[in-house]
This record gives C-alpha cells, sequence and structure tokens, in this order.
C-alpha cells in the first residue's frame, strides 16, 4: 500500500511540472517577426513586429525602440507604424555601419529588458565559391616562370588567381553587386566579367568565361546590371593551349589607384592543391572604351574586288539571256 501512495504522488508532482511548463509566460508578449532580409551589403531592411496576444495591453501604445546591436553598438531603426500590438521600422545599412553578424532588438520605454527579433547579417567581401557545384578539393595552376603582369586594369593582373575547371562548368557571382565592364563572348571565344560589390569599391574579375543569359531576366548581362550572390554568369570557355579554368581577380579602387587583393585569401574555405605548369594562359581583356570604339572601315583587296567582277559579269549575262527569251 505504501508503495502505490509514492507511486501516487511521483504521478501528481511530475503532471503538476508538466502543466507549469506548457502553461506560457502571460508576461511574455507572444511575438510574430518579418524581416525582409536577414543578410545584405547596403540597402533598406524593414521589421515587422506583431504582439498578437498583448494588443489590450495599454503600455504597448507608445513607440518601442528597435535596434540592430553589433560589436556592443547599437543602431536604431525608424519606427515608421505605431498601433497597439503592431510596429514596423525601417534601418538603412550604408557603408557607414560595420560588417559582420549582429541581433536585432525590441526595447518598451517602461521595459528593462530587450526582447530578441532575429539576426541580420552586413556582409564582407568573399567566403564563397565561384562554381555552380562547389568543389571538394581546388586546383590552382601555378608556374615557376615570370609571367608578364601590369598593374594596369586592362593588362593581366599579377593577382589573377587560376583554378582549375570543365569545360562548361557553370560560374556563379561571388557577391551582390553591378557588372561595371563585360566582354561578351562571340564564336566561342572567351569573354570575362567584372562586377562591383554595391558596399565599397571591391571588384571581382570572372575571366575565360562566355557569359550567357540572365534567367532572372531572360536577357543577356550587360553593363550595369545588378547580379545576386549566386546568379550564373556564364560557363568556363574553351581553351585550346590549357585545361579549363576560370581566371578570378579581386582588385579595389582607390584614390591612389587600383590596388590588387589575392582572390584566394576571399574565397570559402576549402581544400587547396598546386599544380605547377610551364606558363600561364595570358589573359588581356579588353577595356569597354574600346568595345564601343567607332568601327572600323571596311577595306577590299584585289581579291574582293576581282570577284565583284566576276559577279557582276555574270549576271549582266543571265540578264541578257532573260531579255531574247521574251
Amino acid at each position: 500500500m505504501k508503495n502505490y501512495f509514492i507511486l501516487f504522488c511521483f504521478c501528481l508532482s511530475l503532471g503538476l511540472s508538466l502543466s507549469a511548463q506548457e502553461e506560457p509566460n502571460k508576461n511574455k508578449p507572444l511575438i510574430k517577426v518579418e524581416i525582409s532580409t536577414p543578410r545584405l551589403q547596403v540597402g533598406m531592411v524593414e521589421v515587422r513586429v506583431n504582439l498578437e496576444a498583448q494588443r489590450e495591453n495599454s503600455a504597448l501604445e507608445k513607440a518601442p525602440q528597435i535596434y540592430w546591436e553589433i560589436d556592443k553598438e547599437q543602431y536604431s531603426f525608424l519606427v515608421t507604424t505605431v498601433s497597439p500590438g503592431f510596429y514596423q521600422g525601417n534601418l538603412l545599412i550604408t557603408e557607414e555601419h560595420p560588417e559582420g553578424e549582429g541581433k536585432i532588438y525590441l526595447l518598451f520605454p517602461a521595459s528593462s529588458e530587450a526582447q530578441f527579433l532575429g539576426d541580420l547579417e552586413v556582409d564582407s567581401p568573399g567566403g564563397n565559391s565561384p562554381f555552380l557545384y562547389p568543389k571538394k578539393e581546388y586546383q590552382i595552376y601555378k608556374t615557376s616562370k615570370t609571367n608578364q603582369t601590369s598593374q594596369s586594369k586592362d593588362k593581366n593582373p599579377s593577382s589573377l588567381l587560376f583554378l582549375k575547371s570543365d569545360f562548361n562548368e557553370k560560374i556563379v557571382a561571388l557577391e551582390d553587386g553591378r557588372i561595371v565592364e563585360i566582354f561578351l563572348s562571340s564564336k566561342g571565344q572567351a569573354g570575362y566579367i567584372r562586377i562591383q560589390r554595391l558596399r565599397d569599391g571591391f571588384t571581382w574579375g570572372y575571366h575565360n568565361i562566355l557569359p550567357i543569359v540572365d534567367s532572372n531576366h531572360q536577357k543577356n548581362w550587360a553593363l550595369g546590371d545588378v547580379v545576386n550572390e549566386g546568379d550564373i554568369l556564364g560557363t568556363v570557355a574553351f581553351s585550346k593551349d590549357f585545361s579549363p579554368y576560370l581566371g578570378l581577380e579581386l582588385f579595389e579602387e582607390e584614390e591612389s589607384g587600383i590596388k590588387e587583393h589575392p582572390p584566394i585569401n576571399y574565397l570559402a574555405k576549402g581544400k587547396y592543391k598546386e599544380e605547377t605548369i610551364s606558363i600561364l594562359p595570358r589573359t588581356i581583356p579588353m577595356m569597354l572604351s574600346e568595345e564601343i570604339s567607332s568601327p572600323k572601315k571596311i577595306s577590299f583587296g584585289l581579291a574582293d574586288i576581282v570577284f565583284l567582277v566576276y559577279v557582276g559579269f555574270f549576271l549582266t549575262i543571265i540578264k541578257l539571256v532573260l531579255s531574247t527569251l521574251r
């Protein structure tokens, strides 16, 4: 009998503890949060907060503070909508804001405890793979010979990284940005795209690719287009004298000139293996000014003139024959 009594008391205490756990905390509002984007470089972030179960609470009629906290610094949202239990705020992220991952909080005037709403990350350069299907191991072409290089943007950058690829392998944008230079290939000739980050002067160059149609807008990529991280830029071109490769460059435009950065320092972490070859591919992309320059005048050689005379004579004979038949 004593054992049954102990068992009864145990079950009763367990049931009470479970019911206490299931009972919601009436002092803590139930929050429904919508954040327009959890990650960006620059742009507007919108937060909507809905305290569904607390609309009758008069304390919620006052505008709360919504802020983004990173590195112990707070950046306040502009609260644009204040309704009992519903709030909306905006924060414009610019180059002045620090890069990294922070947290968004909600704080009421009469409360000393802020409530966590969600994460917000401001992108720093790099951290991704340029291939649609990231590789387990990346192979880098290097050479023991000195390659002719130049600090000028219209020459082969000294920091150009040659990644072994597969022919027709799809190449994607490493980050959001805007196309500042593009050379659309013709008849299989390799092209390139340079994309500048929206946040700063960092520019990625993708060389030895065949730019393709922008799948989002069903048109060819063009100068000035905004590219999203992960968008397919093109495919690796066929190389006559080399194995298929992707040439990556990264530079930053400063007042003093062009500052090059080793692309490998900004790629996704992974295994990298070097392969030494006799000489590296030579890539000298055209500048935009050369692409849109006046077309060259058409010149005719002696063979062209003889051919045109022959065609004219032949057409004259046909005309005479037809007039005789009539």
